[in-house]
């Protein structure tokens, strides 16, 4: 590739098998080239170190219950790959009152309302799949974390809020999607790791 930027991806993939940083990952990448770039600064929403993520959710209780900040410890001796396992051990179940939470979350991370719904949707999944958190109850909890996006927003002295139907379908529909995809993608990888 020009310039160096393009790597096939097999030897990097092993690499970090080897370093234990995938767990139970199966993707080997033989026939994928990774390639390097650099993503312009106004495509990044959000770039939060571990301490800012912790002060924003010391004002928020509900918020700060649902990460369980205290439970990963970013110190030398917790790896990545273990925290990962624990979460994935844990197998967290939330149910539809979370969704209020969540909502307020997701406005923490400068989404709103007028959000794209895709935007939505992936930030749900990276919350749910990322943390390993398991979901009943999903058509309430999406209406949940759709109030709790609204209050976020009107906390922050924001207009009222008003949102057609068809806004707030297609927000909900984006959380549960995300939700869904996020629980499907846990359970292929809790199989992995059981093994």
């Amino acid at each position: 590739m020009s310039e160096g930027r393009g790597l096939l991806a097999s030897p990097l993939v092993a690499e970090a098998r080897k370093r234990g940083l995938v767990p139970g990952m199966r993707y080997k990448g033989i026939r994928e080239w990774l390639i390097w770039g650099e993503i312009p600064q106004p495509a990044i929403l959000n770039d939060l170190p571990f301490h800012h993520l912790r002060s924003l959710t010391a004002a928020d209780i509900g918020v700060a219950d649902l990460l369980a900040l205290d439970d990963i410890d970013p110190a030398p001796q917790m790896s990545l790959p273990r925290i990962r396992k624990s979460l994935l051990r844990q197998e967290v179940v939330l149910d539809a009152s979370a969704g209020h939470a969540i909502g307020r979350l997701t406005s923490l991370f400068g989404l709103a309302t007028t959000s794209p719904p895709p935007a939505i949707r992936q930030f749900v999944y990276d919350l749910f799949q990322g943390w390993a958190l398991g979901a009943f109850e999903v058509e309430a909890m999406a209406e949940a974390f759709l109030a709790g996006l609204v209050d976020a927003e009107a906390r922050d002295g924001a207009a009222l809020v008003v949102l057609s139907d068809g806004e707030e379908g297609e927000l909900r529909r984006a959380f549960t999607r995300g939700v869904e995809r996020a629980v499907d993608d846990l359970a292929t990888e809790r199989r992995a790791v059981r093994r």
